[in-house]
């Protein structure tokens, strides 16, 4: 069971005299030191040395959120995605939320991106945290940031949320982004050099060789079967999903043991304001309960 973080700072009824608000002040003051981070922009290193730039936000305290994005986004992912379930969940924890190698503020080259980096990176973060912070650990991931989570397969998380969970056919997830690269004003595909994906907002991402290559060889499935022996697996399954498809696209994810998997309204990144709602409204029971 996760708390809110309260802490009684009443001093002397509805209108104190003048040095008890003084000191009501100071004890709300310290209350926000105690109970909260105020968006703080942390650097990070991965193993290649790079900068990876990471927020914390939210309730000081003995639970951390690892938010992981997905392929070509940040940290604050499409749609203002993660920013909505940052305030919503920072009252319960620690929220901590980092950009990939090669995208939004960190380091790196895009186009030397691939399973294996990003992976390093999301150790990279656990690993800060854990050694700054300690205590429990849960992640959030989105997309194929969810992918980069299994292939990463981290040990002692206590909770693992996937929304929008990567097809666990992966010819078929790399036909789609394909097909969607070459379907775009300005893109190109070449998966021995150096693929141009325009983005719907505008960004140019690059995507090198050794992305293909790498995940080419990965099965996704059989990677969620090992990391629901290791964590609280639970899969959120938006229902009209423009980028991953249908329910039939993720229904093997239903035949492995230990997962829970929850079906919701939404497009890929739950964009109408209904369908937001309803994500967060979710996520905060998982969180909580």
């Amino acid at each position: 069971m996760v708390e809110r973080c309260t802490v009684n700072a009443d001093v002397g009824g509805s209108n104190p005299p003048l040095g008890a608000r003084r000191e009501r002040l100071r004890r709300l003051r310290e209350i926000f030191r105690l109970c909260y981070n105020a968006s703080m922009n942390q650097k990070i290193f991965n193993s290649r040395k790079e900068k990876l730039d990471t927020l914390v936000e939210g309730r000081n305290g003995n639970l951390t959120i690892v938010m992981v994005h997905g392929f070509g986004t940040s940290k604050d992912e499409n749609a203002r995605m993660f920013i909505d379930i940052s305030k919503r969940l920072s009252a319960y924890g620690r929220i901590v939320r980092f950009d990939f190698a090669g995208y939004g503020q960190s380091e790196g080259r895009q186009e030397d991106v691939n399973l294996n980096t990003m992976a390093d990176d999301l150790k990279s973060v656990l690993d800060w945290v854990r050694k700054k912070y300690g205590g429990r650990i849960m992640i959030l991931a989105h997309s194929f940031g969810t992918l980069v989570t299994r292939y990463l397969s981290p040990d002692s998380i206590e909770k693992t949320i996937f929304t929008g969970i990567t097809p666990p056919d992966v010819k078929a997830h790399m036909e789609s982004t394909m097909k969607r690269i070459q379907s775009r004003v300005g893109g190109s595909l070449s998966e021995n050099g150096v693929s141009i994906y325009p983005r719907k907002d505008g960004e140019v991402q690059k995507i090198g060789s050794s992305h293909w290559k790498i995940l080419r060889e990965v099965d996704p499935l059989r990677l969620a079967k090992i990391l629901a022996q290791k964590t609280d697996l639970i899969i959120i399954k938006p229902m009209q999903d423009e980028i991953v498809g249908g329910e039939a696209t993720t229904e093997q994810y239903k035949t492995i043991s230990g997962i829970r998997f929850i079906e919701l309204d939404g497009d890929h990144n739950f964009t109408s304001q209904r369908d937001r709602r309803g994500l967060l409204n979710t996520l905060e029971r998982l969180i909580a309960g």
